[in-house]
Parts: C-alpha cells; sequence; structure tokens
C-alpha cells in the first residue's frame, strides 16, 4: 500500500536560523526560502535556503514562500504576502493533501478578505467553491474534500506551524 502526505502526517519545524544547504546564519531582516519537501515515508519536512542556495529548487519541493528574520531573530507576522505565494504554489498539485491544503487556506484567505467567495456549485456529489483572487484577475475552484472537525484542526496547526502567528 503507497501511503501519501496525508496518510502519514507531519514533521514541519519553526523557521531555521541559518540555511539547510550552506549553513550561513539568516541576518536581521534577511529574505530567505522556506520549502516544504515529501521527505522519508511521505512526510513534509520544512528545509529554510539563502537567496544563493535557492536557485533552481522550485520543481523539487511539494510547496515554497519567502520570509525575513526579525530583530527579535524571529519571523515577522505572515500576511497574505506571505501566505499568497504558498496558496498558488498549491496550484495544479492534485494530491489529497495539497486538495486538503487549498481548501483549509481558502477559507482562512477568504476570512481575512484576501480572497472572495464568488460562487458555489456541486460536482461529482461535492461543493466546489469558486474564489476570486486579488485584483480579480485569478479565481480558483475548491472541491471540498469533506474533511472531519479533527483533520481540519491537523492541518490548520501544520500552517500555523509554517507560518508562526497565523491564526
Amino acid at each position: 500500500m503507497n501511503h501519501g502526505i496525508s496518510d502519514r502526517g507531519y514533521r514541519v519545524e519553526k523557521a531555521g536560523s541559518c540555511c539547510s544547504e550552506c549553513g550561513g546564519a539568516f541576518g536581521v531582516g534577511e529574505a530567505y526560502m522556506s520549502v516544504l519537501k515529501e521527505g522519508d515515508e511521505g512526510l513534509l519536512t520544512r528545509e529554510d535556503f539563502c537567496r544563493r542556495c535557492w536557485t533552481g529548487r522550485e520543481d523539487s519541493c511539494f510547496s515554497f514562500w519567502q520570509t525575513r528574520r526579525r530583530s527579535d531573530g524571529t519571523e515577522r507576522k505572515p500576511d497574505e504576502d506571505d501566505l499568497l505565494p504558498f496558496y498558488r504554489s498549491l496550484r495544479g498539485k492534485e494530491d489529497r493533501n495539497a486538495l486538503e491544503l487549498k481548501y483549509v487556506l481558502s477559507l482562512y484567505l477568504a476570512r481575512r478578505k484576501v480572497l472572495k467567495l464568488v460562487d458555489v456549485g456541486q460536482d461529482a456529489g461535492r461543493e466546489v467553491l469558486v474564489f476570486e483572487g486579488p485584483g480579480k484577475e485569478e479565481r480558483a475552484l475548491i472541491r471540498d474534500p469533506g474533511l472531519s472537525e479533527d483533520r481540519i484542526a491537523e492541518l490548520t496547526e501544520t500552517i500555523c506551524s509554517l507560518f508562526p502567528g497565523w491564526t
């Protein structure tokens, strides 16, 4: 039996203080890239890369986004400039985990008025939500994956670990 990401769970660490590749420390205010990669046994793991070491990694990861170090050494509270690139990086991914993450993030971004729910339909017995992105230039059709409350809580916890301060 093939166990995918959604079958195994997550091991998502907080942001690192240095590059996973070269070991260079991230300076205050320095932009760096955080990625989720599918690791051993289908677990999602987080790695952080300086701009120099990031080049060419876009296709080898599950998802990625840019963040910065704050003066106290932590990541700043995420906003739509952080969450939208992560959300958009899930486009085109059709595995169950990506679909579930897109669903939870869509609802959150709609609640924050970053996305606008413009229509609700049905497809193969499932509710489909149609969201409009900022500036109305993009639309996303998000199928309700039928998540349990426990699974929604698990996904929310995962997103919170990726983006400290997200709630």
